[in-house]
């Protein structure tokens, strides 16, 4: 059975799971390998320089799944998903074709550590957000990869590569929804290359 094959039929199955199931933050202590982990996955999926990257809880699988189906589509396999819970991360790696594609949040640098945080954070907590997406973008970032964010409840329909201007260091959309004059970016979608401007972007 294909890829795509294999994660379309699992997503209805996780979907319904996903309603009854509890998500809730495990208390695991964090293993002193897992940023090594990071590092290798980066370099396994990696295409050009380029990794995708979005986020899952057991929430949103059917969302990650949908996702994740429309890049393998594409035939575009540089990506990671980041599982904020433990639910969705054994979902993604036990029961589809993403293994090794798939990375709990704890593998990413997160500056409250000190503040004795485990494995996977409360949704709203001041731990999930100092764990957000500027975090994971600047972790991969920092291994020397041009990282482009997509939200796990966005498609593509085709490839960005060739139309993506090499000229910024960071690409953002705009949020529409704001009153005439103003522009706010809009964190849906964000590219990131390994340039110094990241930094103070992110």
């Amino acid at each position: 059975m294909s890829t795509t094959s294999s994660v379309r039929r699992v997503a209805a199955v996780f979907a319904c799971i996903c309603v009854v199931a509890v998500c809730h933050a495990v208390t695991e202590s964090r293993p002193r390998n897992v940023r090594a982990n990071l590092a290798s996955t980066l370099r396994a999926v990696a295409a050009d320089g380029t990794v995708f990257v979005t986020t899952s809880t057991c929430a949103y699988a059917d969302f990650t799944m949908n996702w994740a189906t429309h890049m393998l589509q594409l035939h575009l396999t540089n990506f990671i998903v980041i599982a904020e819970d433990e639910n969705v991360y054994q979902f993604l790696t036990n029961t589809t074709d993403l293994k090794g594609h798939v990375l709990r949040s704890s593998e990413f640098h997160r500056p409250f550590e000190a503040h004795g945080a485990h494995a996977f954070v409360e949704y709203d907590s001041k731990g999930f957000s100092w764990c957000s997406r500027p975090h994971y973008l600047l972790s991969v970032v920092r291994h020397g990869y041009t990282a482009i964010w997509i939200d796990s409840d966005a498609v593509l329909l085709r490839s960005p590569m060739q139309i993506l201007p090499d000229l910024y260091d960071i690409v953002v959309t705009e949020d529409s929804d704001r009153p005439q004059g103003t522009s706010v970016p809009c964190s849906c979608f964000i590219v990131a290359r390994p340039r110094p401007a990241k930094y103070f972007f992110l």
